[in-house]
């Protein structure tokens, strides 16, 4: 649960940065999940790796502050991959709230990562409406916890 999502993009971020600090240019995209700023049952540890990436990614962007290198958090929902196909039983523990969020194209995904690296973006979320989650999260936690506990 935590070697891909987490483990591999802080490795390779411990690989790279140097470089770019040398250099003195760069930027460092780091692609997460709605469960970095959500919370649903039966997902433990697949939400721990993605909290875990959404630190990880403000501790970096702290860590460059005052550099040219930048610092970027991508977060889908649903991205037509294998991934479902390789995680049996995933899709059904997702809550119903997930399940009327549009799926992305990889293409889509792909997009998003670009905009993120061009506008130099600190967060870019996927479909939007994640956005409006977010908020509803920060203003009516109950309410959302409830929905999305279902």
């Amino acid at each position: 649960m935590m070697a891909v999502p987490f483990l591999a993009a802080f490795n390779l971020t411990r690989e790279f940065l140097p470089g770019m600090r040398q250099r003195g240019t760069g930027h460092i995209v780091n692609v997460t999940s709605i469960g970095a700023f959500l919370v649903w049952r039966s997902a433990a540890g697949y939400i721990s790796a993605r909290w875990a990436m959404r630190g990880f990614n403000q501790a970096l962007r702290a860590e460059v502050y005052g550099s040219r290198i930048g610092v970027s958090l991508v977060g889908f929902a649903q991205v037509s991959s294998g991934y479902w196909e390789h995680n049996p039983g995933s899709w059904e523990r997702l809550p119903a709230a997930a399940h009327r969020l549009p799926t992305l194209t990889p293409e889509e995904a792909a997009g998003a990562i670009v905009v993120a690296i061009e506008k130099e973006k600190r967060l870019v979320l996927r479909p939007r409406m994640i956005h409006l989650l977010r908020l509803l999260n920060t203003l009516l936690p109950r309410a959302t916890e409830r929905q999305m506990w279902r």
